[in-house]
């Protein structure tokens, strides 16, 4: 699911009038992912007073790396966001494939659990938060590599982390448990929602709140929706 969204996303600024709006989108769609899916977990599994300050952490250091090594700003087919190329990629590829192998690591554990509820309903979980990250992903990789072949590369990447994840879990869970794995998810939870965040702001200042605006209030909302709807379903 998230190969098939990241493969949409590289194609989606192809729709007509969306090339504007797949950045902006494609941000709020990951400030939903963070916001609505991974903070909430974080909440529920470690509690507010550890989670939030290493989802904040995850945020802070993410922006001073960025601000400490600034690229420029690329332009292609209406697509540009400042402060994109490796320099940008290559966080969001540590991130991403982060929170793919902790997804993997998830996955393997609710798979060898007791409960039938739990092995049904968590890979579904997973299934429907990856489409919208994936299409996040591939977009968001388009326009900071400008290269569709880079792009795709990228996201099979990150998204192969989920089988080293699951690898790793079925390895190591006796060992070690699996509660450590909410701090580095918290960690990318953090990344995420700046790179969102990062991704509306430099639309919002190159085409003004008109163009940038509805987009990712479409892309949040559509996040939003679907992890709520999730949580609501007991998924």
């Amino acid at each position: 699911m998230a190969s098939a969204g990241a493969f949409a996303g590289l194609w989606i600024h192809k729709l007509p009038k969306a090339a504007r709006a797949v950045i902006p989108f494609s941000g709020g769609l990951l400030v939903g992912v963070a916001l609505f899916g991974l903070l909430p977990e974080l909440a529920s599994e470690i509690g507010w007073l550890r989670g939030l300050p290493v989802f904040g952490a995850g945020y802070f250091l993410l922006m001073w790396l960025d601000r400490r090594f600034h690229g420029h700003v690329v332009s292609d087919g209406g697509m540009s966001v400042q402060g994109f190329n490796w320099d940008f990629a290559i966080p969001l590829l540590i991130a991403a494939s982060l929170h793919a192998f902790l997804d993997g690591w998830g996955l393997e554990s609710a798979g060898t659990g007791t409960s039938e509820a739990v092995r049904v309903t968590f890979p579904i979980a997973v299934v429907l938060h990856k489409a919208p990250e994936g299409l996040a992903l591939g977009a968001i990789f388009l326009a900071a590599l400008r290269s569709r072949w880079k792009s795709i590369a990228c996201c099979l990447l990150a998204e192969a982390a989920t089988f080293a994840g699951g690898w790793a879990g079925s390895a190591l869970t006796p060992h070690l448990g699996s509660a450590w794995t909410n701090y580095p998810l918290a960690l990318a939870g953090g990344c995420f929602l700046y790179l969102g965040y990062h991704a509306i702001e430099s639309e919002w200042r190159r085409l003004g709140p008109r163009a940038a605006f509805p987009p990712a209030v479409i892309g949040f909302a559509g996040a939003a929706a679907i992890q709520t709807g999730v949580r609501w379903l007991g998924l």
